[in-house]
């Protein structure tokens, strides 16, 4: 399978962090018109952010934590073009799993939803570096 294949999912992830910031700054807008917040309180990162706009940051955050290895692991794919079918379909997954995450971040905040879709994606992203690993070690049709 051609490794071009695993940029679909790179590119998805990548939307995702596009939507993320723009939902932080409709928030931040939204606040700073209402007047609930100074736009000048973001020359440093305020410590008293309100409640759903600390969500929209730490959620941003987030998608420069775990996804960085992903990103890793797809521009290394593409490099050594080792992509399986079955990888493929753990990087799609993993991407789903982020965007529950980001959702469920972003709206209800529940955070033992957050950290099972955490640990979901935590787990597809494992099992695509080791499968990575094998191909890398005993080649595409030993690993399949």
């Amino acid at each position: 399978m051609s490794s071009v294949y695993a940029f679909g999912p790179l590119l998805a992830q990548v939307l995702l962090v596009v939507i993320v910031y723009l939902e932080l700054g409709r928030r931040r807008f939204r606040e700073g018109k209402a007047r609930r917040i100074k736009f000048d309180d973001y020359k440093i990162l305020p410590n008293d952010e309100i409640d759903y706009l600390a969500q929209a940051t730490r959620n941003v955050v987030n998608q420069f934590e775990l996804p960085v290895l992903f990103f890793v692991l797809v521009i290394s794919i593409a490099v050594t073009d080792t992509l399986g079918f079955f990888q493929l379909l753990l990087l799609w997954g993993f991407v789903v799993s982020r965007y529950l995450h980001a959702y469920s971040h972003l709206t209800s905040n529940d955070v033992s939803v957050r950290g099972a879709l955490f640990l979901t994606g935590f787990g597809l992203l494992a099992v695509a570096y080791l499968l990575f690993a094998l191909r890398l070690v005993f080649g595409p049709v030993a690993v399949g």
